[in-house]
């Protein structure tokens, strides 16, 4: 399947901690995230949000559900750019290892 889609001229892949995600680089959604963390409970993910981001000012946070894994996502900026700021800012808030994802 990989293959399949990675041969259609409007696709890219990455690899990101063990998976392989596919977007469609032609897209131009408006909807950039960062993705900040992945939980194996939405509980969990519910928790992170409430106390590490919701205290520093993030209220944007939202829980997506992909595959039994509840990821947090930040966002539905506008621009690439606009995510890259708040990429910025949450690494100096000490969240490393963040990623821009385009829906």
């Amino acid at each position: 399947m990989r293959d399949k889609i990675k041969s259609l001229p409007n696709y890219a892949d990455a690899f990101v901690q063990n998976t392989y995600i596919f977007y469609d680089k032609s897209a131009d959604s408006g909807e950039y995230y960062i993705q900040i963390g992945a939980f194996s409970t939405r509980e969990s993910a519910d928790e992170f949000i409430a106390k590490k981001l919701s205290d520093l000012g993030y209220t944007n946070a939202v829980v997506y559900n992909e595959n039994s894994l509840f990821k947090v996502l930040i966002g539905g900026y506008a621009t690439n750019q606009e995510a890259l700021d708040i990429k910025d800012k949450l690494k100096n808030d000490g969240f490393e290892g963040s990623w821009i994802i385009q829906k």
